[in-house]
């Protein structure tokens, strides 16, 4: 499987970071926390990126610890999660 660099946007007026990992436009969301947004290819059912609103705020937090217990749940969530801590 080849690993393509993820696409990082931040939109500051509403202070969300998105991290795309593979370009797709039917996409449905799985709310991990209240800030934290799991992006799932529909018809694949693959993740195909993540979300984190009010990005500014969960900086200020070991937001690892909180992806660490969702992975139990996602365990796709810990993979990502592993490049960015």
């Amino acid at each position: 499987m080849n690993m393509v660099q993820p696409n990082f946007n931040y939109d500051e007026a509403s202070d969300t970071l998105y991290i795309s990992f593979v370009p797709s436009e039917q996409t449905t969301g799985i709310e991990l926390t209240p800030h934290i947004l799991l992006r799932l290819n529909k018809q694949d059912h693959k993740a195909v990126g993540i979300t984190f609103l009010e990005y500014s705020v969960l900086a200020k937090k070991p937001i690892c610890d909180l992806v660490v217990f969702h992975s139990q749940v996602y365990p796709t969530c810990l993979t990502i999660f592993k490049t960015l801590c």
